[in-house]
């Protein structure tokens, strides 16, 4: 039996494809069930145009100006399932992803647990970077690939991961060149307490200070081969894989066409909006107030609280955290109608509830995160 990676690259993509990720990766699925002796396929893409790709858990109303970005000509996507915050991808961005058959030995050995996986995959975009010439990369948990330390410390990529049945999906945009920061900040609304642990009070300067890429490391833009290269041999030297070539071919970019064809029939907007505060409270009756609260320990907290006198109506928890199962999300959001937003008590036991169940994940979030932007949001 093979245990050969299939590894494709494709280089000037539609920046479509980004913003309808799930049929790029459902691609992939499609490429790695026509070969099932491979344990997973690993792809480098190339983008041409705008787009923004919002974590999966982000209220698209409180984190970008969504009719900015339609008067732009730049498309935006929700990633499925995955964390994260706001990515800005042009020419400039590259992207790895990565599709792993859970029910393969080789890939459960290799990546056991969620925490492995962030891990492992961070130590090879590390590797990756430095053959690029970027001095002195490294990962920081979870999820973040950084340059320099203290008030220095630059972030030059981010990546996640999400669970689909006996599928492990890895989604990760790469900075390769200098991108439009002006056209990302006319766009975007990153709040403040998104950079309240970083060296910086403005948006502004922590985009073109916070950020980097490649080019501003190094001075040099490396092409597309080159990117593609350093992550082929990254693989082979960290994680010990060995690869078959793939490509992509003619009847591949037909359905992937046809399948974001389908999906904008079928859904529309639907998963763009699938958080979205000013959908999803639309019809408040008037006397019921909107409560809005943002918290960040490690990871940034957002809170739309409805209240009607002292009692909680509805809820909505948005951020660039990451959790499954996803269900129980929203469940603790239902267990907290009813309650009165003074009694902070059962508030903790509801939360409390959910994290204490043995098949929760929510990396560097805690029970206290929760209560504290509760607590934010009705001050």
């Amino acid at each position: 039996m093979s245990e050969k990676w299939l590894f494709e690259a494709n280089k000037d993509e539609p920046v479509k494809y980004l913003a309808h990720i799930n049929a790029l990766v459902g691609n992939m699925t499609s490429t790695l069930g026509k070969n099932p002796d491979s344990p997973g396929l690993i792809a480098i893409e190339g983008f041409k145009g705008h787009a923004i790709s919002l974590g999966y858990f982000q209220d698209l109303d409180t984190e970008i100006h969504y009719d900015k970005c339609k008067a732009a000509g730049i498309l935006v996507g929700r990633r499925s399932g995955v964390g994260g915050g706001t990515i800005f991808v042009d020419r400039s961005s590259m992207a790895m992803a990565m599709v792993a058959d859970q029910n393969k030995e080789i890939v459960n050995n290799t990546f056991p647990d969620m925490d492995s996986a962030f891990h492992k995959v961070g130590a090879v975009i590390k590797n990756a970077y430095e053959i690029l010439g970027v001095k002195d990369p490294w990962y920081k948990h979870i999820g973040d690939i950084k340059i320099g330390k203290g008030s220095n410390e630059r972030k030059i990529t981010g990546f996640g991961f999400v669970n689909f049945g006996n599928l492990l999906i890895c989604n990760c945009i790469l900075s390769i060149g200098e991108m439009d920061i002006d056209k990302f900040i006319d766009c975007a609304n990153i709040p403040p307490e998104k950079i309240k642990d970083k060296n910086f009070t403005q948006i502004a300067d922590y985009l073109k200070g916070g950020i980097t890429s490649i080019e501003r490391e190094t001075g040099y833009c490396p092409t597309f081969e080159e990117v593609k290269d350093a992550f082929y041999n990254s693989f082979k030297k960290v994680l010990n894989f060995d690869f078959e070539i793939h490509e992509r071919t003619e009847k591949d970019i037909r359905k992937i066409e046809k399948s974001i064809t389908r999906d904008e029939r079928k859904h529309g907007e639907d998963f763009l909006f699938e958080f979205s505060s000013k959908k999803k409270f639309v019809n408040i009756p008037n006397e019921w107030k909107v409560n809005f609260g943002r918290y960040k320990s490690r990871k940034l907290l957002v809170a739309h609280i409805i209240t009607n006198q002292e009692i909680i109506e509805d809820v909505m928890f948005s951020g660039d955290f990451y959790c499954k199962p996803t269900a129980y999300l929203f469940e603790l959001e239902r267990s907290l109608k009813g309650l009165n937003y003074k009694d902070h008590k059962s508030i903790e036991n509801k939360i409390k509830e959910i994290f204490n169940r043995e098949d929760w994940e929510m990396p560097e979030v805690i029970t206290e995160d929760f209560l504290e932007v509760i607590k934010t949001a009705i001050k």
